[in-house]
């Protein structure tokens, strides 16, 4: 075994050592810059989404109430249909009897 050889090795490890943690570092910042704009892509989406979210939400909560509107709606128009039916049937049964109601 070369000691000499292997000093030299060694010596020329350390010496490049340097150098390649400046480029580790500088691939980290990279990286940690990549990172950060890509976290404030993902909260501006965020806050997109939730943005969107609520607008459908408050949409739902109008249809809901339209629909409770629109029921109710339906219930009375319901009750008149039934007391129209009833006033004619009970019109057309005096037509029936004859007469004029004299």
């Amino acid at each position: 075994m070369d000691v000499e050889r292997t000093l030299e090795l060694i010596l020329d490890a350390q010496a490049r050592h340097p150098a390649h943690l400046e480029a580790i570092d500088q691939r980290m910042d990279g990286i940690t810059k990549l990172i950060q704009q890509g976290m404030r892509l993902l909260l501006d989406n965020k806050t997109e989404t939730d943005r969107k979210i609520n607008a459908l939400i408050d949409a739902q909560l109008r249809t809901d109430a339209k629909v409770d509107q629109l029921a109710d709606a339906q219930k009375e128009l319901a009750e008149a249909q039934k007391a129209t039916q009833q006033t004619l049937k009970a019109f057309i049964d005096s037509l029936r009897q004859g007469g004029n109601g004299h």
